[in-house]
């Protein structure tokens, strides 16, 4: 009998598990560490039509190689490839990942495009003294409001 292979969405589902256990760990705030796995996801799934655990390690972790090593372990554990290949569920994950819908605690909702995310010519998340953000938008020639 053979194995059943996991759904991709439950093998992504244990990704983002395995990085907010880890980002937590590293005192990584969730917000970047979502944002950033967004971003490698989309990069991803745009140049290889594959999902990179290796990539998000990358984005995320940076030059953290603990924190790197301990993601990828953790997946390894969980029997999570590396590579999951989307093979005809391409265009369904490009348009899931495509954009970042953050929801702000005072109700404030942003959409941002993907590539956006990580270009602080465009946005930019600032930690104030008293420990709260700020979300910076610049270079912003309209707005539109869809009523």
């Amino acid at each position: 009998m053979t194995e059943k292979k996991p759904k991709i969405s439950e093998e992504v589902a244990q990704v983002k598990k395995a990085l907010k256990t880890v980002s937590k760990k590293y005192d990584i705030e969730q917000y970047e560490a979502v944002m950033g796995a967004q971003k490698a996801l989309y990069d991803s799934i745009d140049e290889e039509a594959s999902l990179s655990s290796e990539r998000v390690a990358e984005q995320v972790f940076g030059d953290n190689h603990q924190a790197k090593q301990e993601f990828l372990e953790e997946l390894d554990q969980k029997g999570i490839q590396r590579e999951i290949a989307l093979e005809a569920n391409t265009p369904v994950f490009e348009r899931k990942y495509q954009k970042q819908k953050l929801k702000l605690d005072n109700g404030i909702e942003i959409v941002v495009p993907a590539e956006l995310l990580k270009n602080k010519d465009y946005i930019e998340f600032v930690t104030n003294d008293d420990g709260s953000l700020s979300v910076i938008l610049k270079k912003i020639e309209s707005i539109k409001n869809n009523f």
